[in-house]
């Protein structure tokens, strides 16, 4: 079977595209309130809680979701849900009676845990290097896009005899990535551990760690207030404009948009080596003086979409910014439970700000908008600093780097993408000095001894893979953990190199290997 490459951009958009139905489940029932009240004689509340209902698996589910991604894989994960998906619509098209939606919402809520938390964990296990922090901050639009996927289903086929087809159109998509999904490359999942206290102390492990649980705490106040200004601008804003509740709900929803650019734009700046906590901070304070805007007495009607899309915009920024800091975060063969938190942060989010917004709205006073725009981005703003200052999970310090050792760090990543990985010895030139000093006893020294060991390695092993779990700078050198796997299926092995950078190109390489044994003593893993 043809299998999509490793880091390549049809894999990666293939992951996307589960997020984005899992997006879509989310909005597919809104346009069809009436219909589904019609035919269950549901009232409006019976409808909203159907809406909602999809919030339950989503907060009993989402720490179980990392713990059975991390034990099976991310894509058997992908898969899974698809199909769940699948059947989910399948219940939908043929149910009689109102309670079969809500087991319907059930599954489909369900699925769509598990596919949050498989997602990001398969992006970080196959893609490297700068295109790995493009590809979160792609992951991170999956939303909004999923939102207008959603409401583009439901609305073409509302208020008519055949309003049930959205749920066919749905199922076929679900399908498609289903069938997409067997093209997708594995990562590896964490061996299962010989006792369950064993497997208990290595949960409690992920997530005792500190960064994790400060990028969680910044991922659920970016949540609540994301999800509470967009609750509350709708009524909000047809009182200050005395224009119509679906006018001002339109308008809402047309500048949630705006977060997609905002995030693809944050993926520019970072693989351009842009410093994330800059951003991060500035963002935050154009997001208070922004979100204090969307919510003032006395702004026109055109200025106020504009500071909603400028603000929106910004959000959607950070929350890239967010996903784009979680690979350095995650513990290698823990990327499901790391994901997993977030999304526990996210569902707890998602239950407790609704209520809270609502009524500020409906209290028609915008300070108190003022007070939790400034509180919860400076606690957000806090956490990621926080998060950087840190230590490291094996107790060294983290500093921050230099302008010449991110260089360097940039520098090494790309490598690994443009040359290593493909095996490409046209691309050597551009990262290694002619006279590059090589350790490794299978190569030659040398640029040409290089290419040459890369002409012969891909001859020899064309589906090799370098896939780089960690990566440090010190001064002139660059020290990458790396899993080389020489023919697909096998365990491969564990491998140190060490890299000594040279205005700005690789001079010197050493190298340490480790075979990867079929078992051993501890269910740690060798990463």
């Amino acid at each position: 079977m043809i299998v999509l490459k490793p880091g390549s951009w049809a894999s990666i958009l293939s992951i996307f595209l589960f997020g984005v139905l899992g997006g879509a489940t989310l909005a597919k029932l809104i346009p069809l309130g009436v219909d589904i009240e019609r035919a269950f004689g549901a009232s409006p509340a019976a409808f909203g809680l159907l809406v909602s209902f999809l919030g339950v698996p989503a907060a009993l589910l989402a720490i179980p979701g990392g713990i059975v991604v991390d034990r099976y894989g991310p894509r058997i994960v992908l898969l899974v849900s698809a199909g769940a998906g699948v059947l989910a619509n399948l219940i939908y098209l043929v149910a009689d009676a109102l309670p079969l939606f809500f087991i319907a919402r059930f599954i489909e809520g369900a699925a769509i845990v598990f596919a949050y938390a498989a997602g990001p964990a398969l992006l970080m296990g196959t893609v490297q290097g700068r295109r790995c922090t493009t590809a979160m901050t792609v992951w991170a639009t999956y939303m909004p896009a999923g939102t207008a996927l959603g409401l583009v289903l439901g609305g073409l086929f509302a208020g008519g005899e055949a309003w049930r087809m959205t749920f066919a159109a749905h199922a076929a998509l679900q399908a498609l990535a289903l069938l997409i999904g067997l093209l997708l490359p594995a990562a590896a999942p964490l061996a299962p551990a010989a006792r369950f206290t064993e497997r208990m102390t290595q949960l409690h492990r992920a997530y005792s760690r500190t960064p994790l649980l400060l990028l969680a705490a910044c991922f659920f106040l970016l949540v609540s207030l994301g999800l509470g200004a967009s609750t509350a601008f709708p009524g909000y804003l047809a009182r200050a404009h005395s224009i119509s509740t679906a006018a001002a709900s339109g308008m809402t929803a047309l500048a949630t948009l705006a977060m997609i650019p905002g995030a693809l734009a944050v993926g520019v700046m970072l693989s351009r080596g842009a410093d994330a906590q800059r951003l991060f901070l500035v963002g935050a304070g154009l997001a208070i003086a922004f979100g204090s805007l969307s919510f003032a007495p006395g702004v026109p009607t055109t200025a106020r979409f504009v500071v909603l899309l400028a603000w929106f915009a910004i959000s959607g920024a950070a929350m890239a910014l967010v996903m784009a800091v979680l690979p350095s975060i995650a513990e290698p063969e823990r990327r499901g439970a790391a994901t997993a938190l977030l999304n526990q942060a996210g569902a707890i989010a998602t239950l407790l700000n609704p209520p809270l917004w609502l009524s500020l709205a409906a209290a028609g006073d915008w300070r108190p908008f003022l007070g939790l725009m400034a509180l919860g981005w400076a606690l957000a703003a806090a956490s990621i600093a926080l998060l950087l200052a840190r230590r490291t999970e094996d107790g060294a310090a983290t500093r921050a780097y230099s302008k010449s050792e991110r260089r360097n760090l940039a520098l090494v990543a790309e490598m690994y993408e443009n040359v290593l990985q493909p095996l490409d010895a046209d691309q050597v030139d551009r990262y290694f000095v002619p006279g590059y000093i090589q350790h490794n006893p299978m190569a030659a020294t040398g640029a040409d001894g290089l290419k040459a060991f890369l002409a012969w390695a891909k001859a020899r092993s064309p589906n090799a893979e370098h896939i780089v779990k960690r990566v440090f700078a010190d001064g002139d050198f660059v020290i990458a953990h790396v899993h080389v796997i020489i023919e697909p299926g096998t365990r491969g092995n564990a491998v140190i190199d060490i890299f000594r950078i040279e205005d700005g190109l690789i001079a010197e390489h050493w190298d340490a290997a480790q075979p990867i044994p079929e078992s051993m003593p501890h269910a740690n893993g060798v990463f």
